[in-house]
């Protein structure tokens, strides 16, 4: 693909060969994401300019992308940047990429805040800081807080919210879980921590095993995460504020147990828009307030 006389058509077509004959899904759209990426033209642009000729490094830049991509490198570490509520995330290699079904994940969280109206939230296992850069960007929050244990996540964090403008609303912070909190407490409690069980990472695809196992292993049953945020979750939250979790397509009943158990109440779930489910969220008890059927 070095030729200068290829046009987008011509490109567009060996990429998607390669990508399929590599065992790539998705190759089509992956082929469409790359030839856009690096033309700089969005899919109405692209479908307008099939028959323009390609200059060679732009063409250079495809091939380099095509041949990391058959490698199974995730698009998203190739391309640098990931869509995430609208907003432009940018991505690499050692960090978690933003995924769609995350989407609900902050929806709830700002459905929730339009009747509870949160005006500081708390944000663990932030990563690239998509969740809570969206949440700073769409809701009303005073000011969020987010954290990772990952050096390279806040990095990539700070990097984020300072190219969204949201750096004033957002503080990150590195540690481990409630570690890096000793004084600080808000109205909202937001996670998706790692939740996939040690034992089924290896038979994820090849492009998930790509990212980091620091983010992906939930421990022997995945919910290690979940009750470690919940032992000493209310300590870190306002009188009556809430806690939102992501959780695995067949966690919903576990950490709805583990959030009831811990004394929080109504509990709520949501699915994705694949249907399965995505989200726990509760409601810790007022402090004070009576038992609902006291003996």
């Amino acid at each position: 693909m070095k030729e200068t006389t290829l046009t987008c058509k011509e490109v567009l077509s060996r990429v998607e060969t390669e990508l399929k004959n590599a065992g790539i899904d998705g190759f089509k759209s992956d082929a469409r994401l790359m030839v856009c990426h690096y033309t700089g033209w969005n899919y109405s642009q692209l479908i307008l300019n099939l028959s323009s000729t390609l200059s060679t490094d732009v063409a250079e830049k495809i091939n380099e992308a095509v041949e990391r991509r058959k490698t199974r490198v995730p698009l998203q570490y190739i391309l640098g940047v990931q869509s995430f509520m609208g907003l432009d995330i940018f991505c690499e290699e050692g960090v978690l990429i933003p995924r769609f079904d995350t989407e609900t994940l902050a929806e709830a969280v700002l459905e929730k805040c339009k009747s509870e109206n949160f005006s500081t939230a708390i944000e663990l296992c932030a990563g690239t800081g998509c969740i809570s850069a969206s949440l700073a960007h769409y809701g009303n929050f005073s000011h969020i807080y987010a954290s990772d244990i990952s050096g390279k996540a806040i990095a990539l964090a700070q990097k984020n919210i300072e190219n969204l403008g949201l750096d004033r609303k957002i503080t990150l912070i590195q540690g481990s879980l409630w570690e890096p909190f000793t004084n600080i407490k808000a109205d909202a409690v937001i996670a998706n921590p790692p939740y996939i069980p040690t034992d089924e990472i290896e038979k994820l695809d090849k492009e998930v095993q790509n990212e980091p196992r620091l983010a992906l292993d939930g421990g022997p049953d995945g919910l290690f995460f979940y009750r470690e945020i919940i032992k000493d979750a209310q300590d870190h939250m306002n009188d009556g504020g809430f806690i939102f979790f992501e959780t695995g397509f067949d966690q919903k009943e576990a950490v709805t147990k583990l959030l009831e158990e811990a004394g929080f109440v109504d509990i709520e779930t949501k699915n994705d828009l694949g249907g399965n489910h995505r989200v726990v969220m509760g409601r810790q008890k007022l402090r004070g307030s009576a038992p609902k059927n006291p003996v």
